[in-house]
Parts: structure tokens; sequence; C-alpha cells
């Protein structure tokens, strides 16, 4: 490796054994056929630096101690759009020591849990298969573990591996202000610490009856007080608005009906 190159490093995820929601690659993408990874969601993980020969790029992922070369190569294989056959992964050790037993695990290589393990990931013939630089496919989207250094004092660092929980909960509008000469917008910001939670308290408040009001129909009879007024000695009432109203004869409502019938059947006539 020159001096003059300069090392660029990407990171990025690709756990199959988290949910597909919260992984920078779907969970059903790759397969596992080693039977003793279908438990890998307990198993530890590994920070692994693929180091791409000869573009010198980084690019860093975590997979289980316990997988094997040969699945370790499919997976790269397809972030790299490359054949596993065209592929060859070497220790960066000062003996280069060649990953040639694919049916070897990582951890028979000297992976550790929640360690960092490197290598070099070449292309067997550069001309014929040339190995392009890594393009992440979500650039926009965090990693799901990241890789700190800690300064523990004289002179001493140590790489921490961080693991990224994604909120599961939306952060809600918490308003802003915008800034009139520049009209840059400024939003209120939220922790990252859900909202507590509401006790149960048995009642279940969702649901038909909660939301409806139960009412009971009763007849009432309220009292009103009149009053009649007449022509006695002292008192005059005029009469000059009364009216004399006569009964007309009895109509049943047969008789309304065949009435209402024969009107309706002239209307008809007209506009036909």
């Amino acid at each position: 490796m020159s001096d003059d190159k300069e090392l660029k490093e990407i990171i990025t995820t690709s756990q199959p054994q988290i949910d597909a929601e919260t992984s920078t690659i779907p969970q059903n993408q790759f397969k596992n056929e080693d039977q003793n990874n279908s438990s890998s969601n307990q198993e530890p993980n590994a920070t692994i630096k693929f180091l791409l020969f000869p573009m010198n790029q980084i690019v860093t992922f975590a997979f289980p101690i316990s997988i094997q070369v040969n699945d370790l190569k499919k997976k790269i294989s397809s972030e790299l759009k490359m054949e596993p056959s065209n592929l060859k992964f070497s220790l960066t050790n000062e003996m280069q020591t060649y990953l040639e037993d694919d049916s070897k695990k990582l951890w028979e290589y000297g992976a550790e849990a929640n360690g960092i393990f490197q290598i070099k990931v070449e292309s067997i013939d550069q001309k014929a298969y040339p190995l392009k630089p890594y393009e992440p496919k979500e650039k926009f989207q965090s990693p799901d573990v990241i890789t700190v250094q800690v300064d523990l004092g004289n002179n001493q660092l140590k790489e921490i591996i961080v693991e990224i929980e994604r909120a599961s909960n939306r952060k809600p509008f918490l308003g802003g202000y915008r800034n009139r000469q520049t009209s840059t917008e400024f939003l209120n910001a939220s922790t990252q610490t859900k909202r507590p939670q509401k006790l149960d308290n048995g009642i279940q408040k969702f649901c038909r009856d909660t939301q409806t009001i139960v009412s009971n129909h009763v007849k009432l009879q309220t009292r009103q007080d009149m009053s009649t007024q007449m022509t006695k000695p002292g008192v005059f009432v005029s009469r000059i608005e009364d009216r004399l109203l006569t009964p007309k004869p009895y109509q049943t409502a047969e008789q309304r009906l065949s009435i209402i019938e024969k009107n309706v059947v002239i209307i008809q006539k007209y506009f036909l």
C-alpha cells in the first residue's frame, strides 16, 4: 500500500439477524446455509473492515463471528456486484494469510466478539474482473453500527463499537421560526427519549360503547297555566276580532286519499 494514496472509509452494515425495517440490507436478501446460525440473534457480532484493493477504500460491515467465509463472500460480492468466485480474501497482517478454506468461520481466523477484524478484498484478475469502488445503496441513511475512538489519556486510543438504535416513533412537530431576511426555517427539536406511557387502568376507551351516549326516551306532561277573560261588570272585552267557526263534514282517510289521487291524475293528463 502506497503512502501517497488516501484511504476512504465508508461505514455501513449488513446484519441478517436484525429486523428488515432497521437494517440497511433487506433481511431476506441473504440466507445462511449453516444450520448453526439459526439462532444468530444471540450470536456476538464483530466489526469487519474490508480493504478494497487497489482503490484503498475501507468499507465497514457487522457480521456474526460464526459466519462462514463462503457466506461472507456471497454477501460482499452482492454489494460489489461481482461473482463470489472472482474475489479473494486475505488478512491484513505481515504474512498476508489468504482465506482459502471457505468452510471455516471467522472466529477460526481470529475474529473476536465485539472486536474489529480487517480483511483485504482483491479480484483474482483485475483486468478481466475489475474491482470497482463500493457505492452505498442509501447514502442518506445512517449506519447501524459505528466505531468510536475514545481517548484514554497517555496517548492511548480505544475503539468502541456503538450500535445505533432506530427510533420506532416519529418525532412530533414542535413548531419553530423563520428568518425574514434569509427565509431560513429553524424547527424546535426534541430529545430521542420516548414519551412516558400512560398507565392502563383496565378501562376500555376505544370502543363503541364508550363513545356512545346512552339516552332514555321518557314522555313528560309539563304543567302550563292558561287564563281566559270575558265581559263582566266593570270589564269590557272587545269582540271585533272574534270569528265564528262552523265544522265541515267529517272526512275519512280513504276519502281524502281518493281526492288526492283524482287531482294527481288531472295534473298528469296536462303534463303528458
